[in-house]
């Protein structure tokens, strides 16, 4: 996977993966909407920061004071361990082509999303020593771009760049790993399923019950 998403794949995937991963870009589209005086780019505070960092960067681009507020019921955006993301990149290659990102959000992402905020345990995933190269050289040139783009940056540019933790040895997923994990993740699903159906049946009795009140009233 690692090798399809080189900038020189020859493989179709890596243009819309990059092209996602451009901010320059991205925000050249939101300049040409709203111009270039009303964006500003918030960096993501690398690991280890203090908690309050990233809320105190978004306070200053839109002017507020970052006090007074609770934290403490912070959405959690916790990384799928590895065993998951083999689970998914597996179920990516299997989901139709056609399917809608809407569509893919509500009922894949979403699903792992909350996989990963539940039980966070597994193997961390790191980019292998061997793309360290390719990836400092596709951050750096984000770092430049950003740099001279001429938007107002809350934060510091230099967190676009991979911390040496980011790299480590391939990890090696065992195969009972992944089928525990999709094993675990179907079940999910599948009792979502259940608990949506019963309280759709529920809905249902309640609408008919009702019905017959108003027709007996009537």
């Amino acid at each position: 996977m690692c090798a399809a998403l080189q900038p020189d794949s020859k493989r179709t995937e890596p243009r819309g993966f990059w092209r996602s991963q451009d901010p320059v870009a991205t925000l050249r589209r939101w300049e040409a909407a709203i111009g270039a005086d009303r964006i500003f780019v918030v960096t993501l505070p690398q690991a280890g920061s203090p908690s309050t960092t990233l809320w105190e960067r978004f306070c200053a681009a839109i002017d507020i004071d970052s006090t007074g507020f609770n934290l403490g019921i912070a959405r959690s955006n916790t990384s799928l361990p590895a065993e998951d993301a083999e689970v998914l990149r597996r179920l990516n290659r299997a989901l139709p082509h056609d399917m809608s990102w809407p569509a893919y959000e509500q009922v894949v992402k979403r699903r792992f999303n909350a996989r990963a905020n539940a039980s966070p345990q597994g193997s961390r995933l790191v980019i292998p020593e061997n793309y360290r190269d390719v990836v400092m050289q596709r951050a750096q040139q984000m770092q430049h771009g950003l740099a001279n783009a001429g938007y107002r940056v809350c934060g510091d540019l230099d967190d676009v760049l991979p911390a040496a933790a980011s790299f480590g040895p391939a990890v090696e997923v065992p195969p009972d790993k992944v089928t525990d994990a999709a094993v675990e993740t179907l079940a999910a699903v599948l009792n979502d399923f259940a608990i949506g159906k019963a309280a759709d049946r529920r809905s249902r009795v309640r609408t008919l019950l009702a019905t017959g009140r108003r027709k007996r009233r009537g």
